[in-house]
């Protein structure tokens, strides 16, 4: 779709996407498992993902760069799935 609507090139190999998209969806409904595991109610539920998904989506380089982090938290953004 990129390629034909937006005129987006692709330069890498194609089955890297499919592979790539596969490890981030392990690992999202990895943490949504652990999330659904360990609360009892749905509004624990709710608050355990703000917990976990609000560092993630800050700290994936989305609101700001990563390079402007300190030093310490870039080291810390790479088990972040978001920031790939």
């Amino acid at each position: 779709v990129s390629f034909y609507w937006f005129d987006i090139p692709i330069n890498g190999p194609l089955y890297v996407l499919p592979m790539a998209t596969s490890i981030y969806l392990l690992s999202v409904l990895g943490m949504g498992l652990f999330i659904s595991t360990i609360s009892r109610t749905q509004q624990q539920a709710l608050m355990a993902t703000f917990i976990f998904y609000i560092p993630a989506v800050l700290l994936s380089g989305f609101m700001f760069p990563i390079e402007n982090m300190p030093v310490v938290v870039q080291y810390g953004t790479y088990i972040n799935p978001l920031r790939y």
